[in-house]
């Protein structure tokens, strides 16, 4: 990959179902420009490729497909754009509460304890959490690796030590936030 491939770099994208799909995809390559098969540009983001050779980053772009269908995506630009490291973030960061929100869900978190506090569906205006929350919780397990015999684990239990949070990504496809806990000597990232 040089920079000068003309039309860009082909990246076919097939939905196997049979239905129409909307869907996240990265492309294993770094690309200024994502452009789709009639030439219109695409939102896309860079994201981290986790590799230490030839790509610091990937590109993540939506693709639209119908049942059955494909298409070619045209990755452009080379070497692309790094992905930007979000603003500084978590406790005691400039945004007060974790809330993420897309076209279909928003999610709270509550910046204290670290629990997800609401999860709303958009497109029904309907809160889908009854209770305060989710929270990750250490309960006491004396059975075997398989839980053999056991219908449920309802021992007492102890929520983790929240740790704080961060945004990892921040972009026009996808946010991603992580919450950090502590048990003991273990750490629970979500």
């Amino acid at each position: 990959w040089t920079g000068n491939e003309g039309d860009g770099i082909p990246f076919l994208v097939f939905n196997p179902l049979g239905w129409p799909a909307r869907q996240a995809v990265v492309a294993p390559r770094s690309s200024a420009q994502v452009v789709n098969s009639a030439g219109g540009e695409v939102v896309s983001q860079a994201v981290a490729s986790g590799e230490l050779t030839l790509f610091g980053s990937h590109s993540l772009f939506l693709a639209e497909l119908g049942a059955l269908g494909y298409e070619v995506f045209w990755l452009r630009g080379g070497v692309g754009r790094r992905p930007e490291p979000p603003g500084p973030a978590g406790l005691g960061g400039p945004v007060a509460s974790p809330v993420m929100e897309s076209d279909r869900f928003r999610v709270a978190v509550d910046p204290g304890s670290g629990a997800v506090t609401s999860l709303v569906d958009l497109g029904r205006e309907r809160e889908l959490f009854e209770v305060s929350g989710m929270r990750p919780v250490v309960i006491e397990d004396l059975s075997d690796t398989w839980a053999h015999g056991l219908t449920k684990f309802d021992g007492p239990a102890s929520p983790l030590a929240f740790a704080g949070w961060e945004i990892i990504e921040s972009g026009p496809v996808r946010w991603t936030l992580r919450l950090r806990f502590r048990h003991d000597a273990s750490e629970l990232l979500e």
